[in-house]
């Protein structure tokens, strides 16, 4: 597991805005951040957007993830 401070973030098409927040809070708290989008309002299949961030995780690059939906 890694010990940086890093955490992958990630939505579907309708939680952009909710997910650019977080973002900003969480950088503002010290941590690396990695958006993975989506970044437009096009809909999306939002559990490969969470399998994504979870692989993230699986290999070490991301301490932490969030996806509203997971």
């Amino acid at each position: 597991m890694t010990d940086m401070n890093r955490i992958v973030l990630s939505s579907d098409h309708a939680a952009i805005d909710l997910r650019k927040a977080i973002a900003s809070h969480v950088e503002a708290k010290g941590w690396d951040v990695v958006d993975i989008g989506p970044n437009t309002p096009e809909s999306t299949h939002y559990p490969e957007h969470g399998a994504a961030a979870a692989r993230k995780i699986a290999t070490g690059e991301c301490r932490l993830a969030y996806h509203p939906s997971i």
